[in-house]
């Protein structure tokens, strides 16, 4: 018999606790907490931790605006944690910056959870597990074309910089990409002008000529 293993789910929609519940029924694992914000996961880890958490990217919370400031100061403080998120997000930049901040995998919730039981075997065993579907969208430093002054034999960004750059060009503003990307307003303003002066940038014109392009 496998042995059994304690699951904590972290999710505002009481949909997704039955969802999850159903896709594990039957197997080792057992959810034996749900939190419907960052606070009550932070309240909850704090008293004893689980073999796994389960935690909804976008979540509402008093001391976060976002979830990527959560899951790292999450791993930073229970470093032996493995966690999983489930989100709705097709952005290349944030998965990958949810790994970067610590998550060991990324399930895509728009989907099935019937690979939910897979998902949690891969991390408790030490490993990193990313849907199949958000494989063609997962680039740990994706290549990101020029706009049309560039010039050839520009120096290469840096990973900061083209996680800001990627987010600006979306139409997020300086205030969210920082909150977005756990950072300052100045630093965000600081990495997207450096960026901007190695492509070839001039103005907010050639950064939203670069989002269509990319």
């Amino acid at each position: 018999m496998p042995v059994p293993r304690e699951i904590m789910i972290a999710d505002d929609h009481e949909a997704v606790w039955l969802g999850v519940r159903a896709a594990l029924a039957g197997t080792e694992f057992t959810i034996t907490r749900t939190c419907r914000d960052h606070d009550e996961v932070a309240a909850e880890l704090g008293r004893e931790l689980p073999d796994a958490l389960i935690l909804d990217y976008t979540m509402p919370g008093k001391a976060y605006a976002d979830g990527l400031g959560y899951i790292a100061q999450a791993c930073r403080r229970h470093p032996s944690l493995p966690i999983m998120v489930l989100t709705m997000t097709r952005r290349p930049v944030i998965l990958q910056a949810m790994l970067d901040a610590g998550a060991r995998a990324v399930v895509d919730k728009g989907v099935s959870l019937s690979t939910l039981p897979v998902a949690l075997r891969t991390i408790l065993a030490g490993n990193t597990y990313v849907a199949a579907s958000f494989a063609g969208l997962k680039q740990t430093a994706p290549a990101l074309p020029l706009p049309a002054r560039a010039g050839i034999g520009q120096r290469p960004l840096t990973q900061q910089e083209m996680r800001v750059l990627s987010v600006l060009s979306d139409g997020c503003t300086l205030a969210a990409a920082g909150q977005l990307l756990g950072t300052s307003i100045s630093t965000v303003n600081t990495l997207k002008r450096r960026a901007m002066v190695k492509l070839g940038m001039h103005s907010v014109h050639d950064l939203r000529d670069y989002g269509r392009r990319r």
